[in-house]
């Protein structure tokens, strides 16, 4: 989970590549694999930032999308999924029109003391774009069930955290009776790894097209036989992809993609969409 930390800590910037996400992923996908092991696969918990916005894009013409591809991209590696509260609504990072009176945790907080005082601005302002990407106050802002005041969290006037102000935007009670919601594709994608758990649970592993710079493919094979694919677009553009294998189900889609979409080995993937597919 240091992907981007910099050469200074975790409050230096650095911007992480898709190979290195790769690397990271095939290391322990192969090592646990190889070794009898088992994975514990997160990429959220209370002391990391929103996936969505640390791993894909948080802006509204995004949001929806990235966390649709966050949810398809973890749920169908070896190990135990473990689906931090919100993650499962595509809750995103503290908004950056937040001052550092909003941040409660500490190692932010202390990291702060030492430059607060400082007349270098620009130096102060790189700190604060920091803070909103890295902060574990991320994951802490209280959880967003509905669009009632505190998004349903608690009757209180002031909780100990403030409520993201996209609440009315994202909460549980709009998602859950939503087909098309981030929710329903979580569990979608847990029931389609349940369905199919010799395959996404005791399967093989195998980066597919692993110099691509936009595309994160991975394949999963069973003892049986069984076989399928994950292809997730990472990248903000509209990308053509060559799967070269022919698909046999869609399991899983962010964009409503059919079997006609992947005719003749190849597909079309708009920004940040995600697909998995029997092959």
């Amino acid at each position: 989970m240091d992907l981007d930390h910099g050469v200074d800590g975790k409050f230096s910037p650095k911007t992480w590549s898709l190979s290195e996400l790769k690397t990271k992923v095939n290391k322990w996908q192969r090592f646990m694999f190889d070794n009898n092991g088992w994975n514990a696969l997160y990429l959220e918990n209370h002391d990391q930032p929103r996936a969505v916005s640390r791993f894909a894009h948080d802006g509204p013409e995004n949001r929806e999308a990235s966390a649709k591809l966050i949810a398809i991209f973890l749920a169908f590696q070896a190990g135990t999924p473990f689906i931090y509260q919100g993650q499962e609504i595509g809750m995103t990072n503290m908004p950056v029109e937040w001052d550092m009176d909003e941040y409660k945790d500490i190692d932010c907080l202390n990291h702060w003391s030492m430059y607060r005082d400082s007349a270098d601005e620009t130096a102060k302002a790189l700190l604060k774009e920091e803070y909103r990407k890295k902060s574990r106050d991320n994951a802490r802002t209280p959880m967003q069930w509905d669009n009632s005041p505190q998004a349903g969290f608690t009757t209180s006037a002031t909780p100990w955290m403030r409520v993201h102000d996209n609440y009315k935007e994202i909460n549980a009670a709009s998602q859950v009776d939503d087909a098309a919601s981030v929710f329903q594709i979580y569990r979608l994608s847990l029931a389609k790894r349940k369905e199919h758990k010799d395959l996404f649970v005791y399967g093989d592993f195998e980066l597919v097209d692993e110099k691509n710079d936009k595309i994160f493919a991975y394949k999963r094979v069973a003892s049986n036989g069984e076989a399928a694919l994950v292809v997730c677009n990472f990248s903000k553009e509209t990308v053509a992809w060559a799967s070269n294998v022919n698909a046999k189900e869609v399991l899983v889609t962010s964009t409503g993609k059919t079997l006609d979409d992947l005719s003749g080995g190849e597909m079309r993937l708009n920004a940040f969409e995600a697909i998995a597919f029997l092959i």
